[in-house]
């Protein structure tokens, strides 16, 4: 376990500039970039900003300003063909070589606006392109601009994920918290949120704590839900009581027991720059405990004060009828929650798959261990296609029968599936079968193939601990019927291309 001084944990996570080979003299090479007002390619000119011209990198042509020994995924190759035909949509991990012509030219006019993409994959090549300029210490602030208006245009959780942390990543490295000013800590994941949030005003609101309860351990939302206004002026007496504030301050020491990896999304640049490790304020700090014990104590307080005023209870509305499925006899969720799921798949089978698996183990080969997890990662979300999402709206839709197969088919590549199965088995009171899957993943998971991150089983061991007591209080009511395991297909001889690349380089 390690002792931080939180108030200096900011300069002790910053990377020194020189830590990657080479990147000093790429910077120099790469800062001098004559003003031009547009961009011509193969005879077609594009009217691209100077300022974003300015940004970009070349590895041919009049601007050139890298060398191909660099393997920038965002360099522009000007010997490149384009063409104005309609493109198909960039793969996983976008390369400006490996694009088709008229993606090419595609992505090139998209830079003349930086507008809503049409396609994903461009505005993560600008990105890498931005991300680059960072690490290199070369034109931080137009950079960091840049991200910032991709940021106003662009609105996927992916991207708004790894632009939040690129601007984290230039803030921490060059101390300029205005760098993380514009970034809504809703959008991004929580151990972050309390990053950007001890950087920028080094405290955590009472808004920010209430809004994430259930990642700081709290379940119980009935007093929050039924009791908002209530809940929120007790939580922040208690957060006066104990710090003087309404709010929770950046302390000045924490202990850690383990931490998290800030990764930028270029896959190109060095681990030693690319990743910054930071502390896992959730699971194991200080700080979630005090904030656990806060909440506590608050349902405590609205509890007891409930029981001292009884007139003060909110009179429970009477529970919605559940729909049921006629064909099946099992129940429905809502039409919202159903409308959300359909929409799910509908972009799921828009998505183009990785076409060529040469591309997968090109990512193997070229960008270290990081892209030999990564290509085993796509691959099997490829494999599952839409299979899972189709499983989720069988279930809602009461098609249990189907959701059951289809689930159970994604377990070997995705093992989160087997909640929604250990949900339903719970609810057609089949106990075992509930216990025999749960079973299943926590023993076979770990020595999955597309277990790529070494993930853990410890969310189910705590599930089946509490379906195993569970089956001990109801096994007279017992339904189960056994579990008949047929599992989607997949190429199992290209799978140990990449497995075989990891386990003979790292």
């Amino acid at each position: 376990m390690k002792w931080f001084s939180i108030g200096n944990l900011l300069n002790k996570l910053r990377l020194p500039i020189s830590t990657a080979s080479n990147i000093e003299s790429e910077k120099a090479r790469t800062d001098i970039v004559p003003v031009v007002n547009s961009l011509d390619v193969n005879s077609y000119t594009f009217e691209i900003r100077p300022d974003i011209i300015n940004l970009l990198y070349f590895t041919s042509g009049p601007l050139k300003n890298l060398s191909f020994e660099v393997n920038e995924p965002s360099a522009i190759d000007t010997t490149l063909p384009l063409s104005k035909a309609a493109p198909d949509k960039t793969d996983y991990y976008p390369r400006y070589s490996s694009l088709t012509s008229s993606q090419r030219f595609s992505y090139l006019k998209w830079l003349e606006r930086l507008n809503a993409p049409v396609d994903l994959g461009y505005p993560f090549l600008t990105l890498y392109n931005m991300e680059r300029r960072i690490a290199t210490n070369s034109k931080v602030e137009e950079a960091v601009s840049i991200i910032k208006e991709l940021r106003s245009n662009v609105d996927n959780p992916s991207f708004n994920y790894y632009s939040a942390v690129a601007l984290t990543f230039a803030s921490m490295r060059y101390q300029e918290p205005k760098y993380i000013l514009d970034i809504d800590f809703n959008k991004v994941p929580i151990d972050l949120a309390i990053l950007l949030s001890f950087q920028k005003t080094h405290k955590l609101s009472s808004n920010f704590l209430i809004q994430n309860y259930r990642k700081f351990g709290w379940k119980n939302k009935n007093y929050l839900k039924n009791y908002p206004d209530r809940f929120k002026s007790t939580f922040e007496d208690l957060l006066i009581k104990r710090f003087g504030h309404p709010y929770f301050p950046e302390p000045k020491t924490a202990k850690f027991d383990s931490f998290k990896n800030l990764t930028l999304s270029n896959y190109s640049l060095p681990d030693d720059i690319r990743i910054i490790k930071f502390p896992d304020f959730i699971s194991d700090s200080s700080i979630a405990a005090q904030i656990f014990k806060i909440f506590s104590q608050t349902h405590s307080e609205i509890k007891n004060y409930l029981q001292k005023h009884p007139e003060s209870r909110i009179k429970r509305p009477n529970k919605k009828t559940l729909t049921i499925n006629v064909s099946t006899g099992y129940p429905m969720a809502s039409e919202s929650s159903i409308k959300r799921t359909r929409d799910e798949l509908k972009m799921r089978e828009n998505l183009t798959p990785s076409q060529r698996k040469s591309d997968l183990l090109l990512a193997a080969t070229e960008f270290g261990e990081n892209g030999v997890k990564n290509s085993i990662l796509n691959y099997g979300y490829d494999v599952i296609g839409t299979v899972g999402i189709q499983g989720e709206l069988d279930y809602k839709t009461g098609e249990w029968d189907k959701a059951e197969k289809e689930l159970i088919s994604c377990l070997q590549i995705n093992p989160n599936y087997v909640t929604r199965l250990a949900i339903m088995y719970r609810k057609q009171r089949r106990y075992k079968d509930e216990i025999n899957v749960l079973n299943y993943v926590i023993a076979n998971w770990p020595l999955s193939p597309f277990n790529a991150y070494g993930g853990n089983t410890t969310d189910f061991v705590v599930r089946l601990t509490k379906a195993k007591e569970y089956l001990k209080k109801h096994k007279e009511s017992d339904c189960s019927r056994g579990v008949n395991y047929v599992f989607l297909d997949y190429d199992a001889d290209f799978l140990q291309q990449p497995l075989g690349i990891g386990s003979k380089n790292y």
